[in-house]
């Protein structure tokens, strides 16, 4: 059962909380970047694991593993993105052709082809944004990029309810982050308050999807894995 009080409060649970969130907002405004980008999901990943392990919320330290675990899950999220992205960029292409077309019966197709491809890859986003999160828990606990990919073991973990409900309750955390955000955006220098909460929201998130793993415990026929924090 998601506990969302619990949730929330959960960044702050460590003897020094602020000064967590004050180094993730740093790196969240400076994450266009590929340096505090790959240190904010390797953070990510520590949150994923802590919250599987039902540990208090990590620290910023030892960076060079930061960069390793956060290099490992960048590659996975791309991966996973990777199969929508193409599929909505060729429905922009052939949208473009239509555009350019004569206006003829081929420029329509190729309208309604762009429309159905867009479609499609917004529908196989949701569903790798839902696969996604499992299959990082997955790389947190082993430290094998080749397991974030397991369908094997991940499909114990997203069938279960437990999992299902952490993972609706972060998409409703991140969402209404997304408008508080807004929100702050409409004033001058707004932006600036939005950047802890856009952190703090992404902790939140990332601790529910790592106690929906843990609440979903591990398939029938996974072995133990060991820690991957130093695995390559």
């Amino acid at each position: 059962m998601v506990e969302l009080e619990s949730a929330v409060n959960y960044p702050r649970e460590s003897e020094n909380p602020w000064t967590a969130i004050a180094i993730g907002s740093a790196l969240t405004l400076f994450s266009v970047l590929l340096l505090p980008a790959v240190l904010l999901v390797g953070y990510y990943q520590r949150v994923l694991r802590a919250s599987m392990d039902d540990e208090a919320v990590p620290v910023f330290d030892d960076w060079g593993d930061l960069f390793v675990e956060g290099l490992k899950a960048v590659v996975v999220v791309v991966a996973y993105s990777l199969v929508p992205a193409l599929v909505i960029g060729a429905s922009i292409a052939s949208a473009a052709g239509a555009v350019l077309g004569d206006g003829g019966l081929l420029s329509g197709a190729l309208a309604l082809g762009a429309l159905f491809g867009v479609l499609l890859g917004g529908l196989l986003g949701l569903v790798l944004w839902y696969v996604a999160p499992a299959g990082l828990a997955n790389l947190a606990r082993t430290g094998r990029i080749a397991s974030a990919f397991a369908l094997g073991d991940l499909r114990h973990t997203l069938v279960h309810r437990d999992y299902a409900v952490s993972w609706l309750v972060a998409l409703g955390v991140v969402f209404v982050a997304g408008i508080v955000t807004s929100v702050f955006n409409l004033v001058p220098f707004g932006f600036v308050l939005g950047i802890p909460v856009t952190f703090y929201a992404a902790v939140v998130a990332f601790h529910l999807y790592g106690r929906g793993v843990a609440a979903a415990g591990p398939a029938p026929d996974a072995s133990d894995r060991p820690d991957g924090r130093a695995a390559v």
